[in-house]
């Protein structure tokens, strides 16, 4: 079921499997300007990713720089900073 997402001051986390902002399994992460939204299969990679979230600022975590310091992180699609 699809339902909208709102932009926040701080990283919004949605468990959705069907997302098509990444391929399935993935997390996928937006930011637009100071603000994120992840998107993530499952409960615990939502809990996960909250975690993350609160020690990392949302427009960093597409920094695969910044975000690889407290995740595996072993692929990256879309663009590059």
């Amino acid at each position: 079921m699809e339902r909208p997402i709102t932009f926040s001051s701080a990283a919004t986390v949605v468990v959705s499997p069907q997302s098509r902002l990444c391929p399935a399994s993935w997390a996928g992460i937006v930011v637009i300007g100071e603000e994120a939204t992840v998107t993530v299969p499952t409960a615990p990679v939502a809990e996960l990713m909250r975690g993350v979230t609160r020690r990392i600022p949302a427009a960093s975590l597409i920094r695969v720089e910044i975000l690889g310091t407290v995740l595996p992180i072993e692929e990256q699609l879309g663009p590059r900073q």
